[in-house]
């Protein structure tokens, strides 16, 4: 399952720099200032342009211990979910994939892997009670950005969802082929 995510990972991010590479002449930048501490800051590689953006890269994880996150959840977490909250940090992680746009939330610094779990758990049981769904970003189809980005935990779909409407799609593929074969946006 590592390799599978590591690979996604790293296509993604060698399709966002070819984007940064022939609009903006850049590696992927994001905002910073060095102000924000919650951001690992081996993966800022540049001081700030005159626009206040720097150049950032992934940064690998390493090993995680998911222990005590899966103590507070209740139950435990699949591999590939494991995977993906254990591979790289990321900056950004938005493109396009079966006419969705979709935004990953950041995974900023090792110290918040166990936050942003808690986070997407509480979020995903927020609109799918007594599940096991974690919300991991937000989506937009047919002009509509009120959709969420969701993961099922037990069966490992990954699917947006509006709630106004009730409206579930299904994106029937992994959520590392979900990753790998998005169109990188900025």
């Amino acid at each position: 399952m590592k390799n599978e995510s590591k690979e996604a990972f790293e296509k993604y991010y060698e399709d966002l720099c070819k984007v940064y590479l022939e609009n903006f002449n850049s590696k992927p930048t994001i905002s910073y200032d060095g102000k924000d501490t919650e951001i690992d800051s081996e993966m800022i590689i540049s001081k700030p342009n005159d626009d206040g953006e720097s150049a950032w890269q992934l940064k690998s994880i390493g090993d995680y211990d998911f222990s005590k996150v899966e103590e507070i959840i209740g139950f435990k977490m699949c591999d590939e979910l494991k995977s993906y909250y254990s591979t790289y940090l990321f900056l950004h992680l938005a493109g396009e994939y079966k006419e969705i746009t979709l935004y990953f939330d950041m995974l900023k610094s090792k110290e918040l892997i166990e936050k942003s779990i808690l986070v997407a758990q509480k979020d995903g049981a927020y609109y799918f009670q007594d599940t096991e769904v974690f919300s991991l970003g937000s989506a937009v189809f047919n002009d509509d950005d009120a959709y969420g980005i969701f993961y099922n935990n037990k069966t490992g779909s990954v699917f947006v969802y509006e709630n106004d409407t009730d409206n579930k799609i299904e994106l029937d593929d992994s959520l590392f082929e979900i990753i790998k074969n998005m169109k990188a946006l900025f």
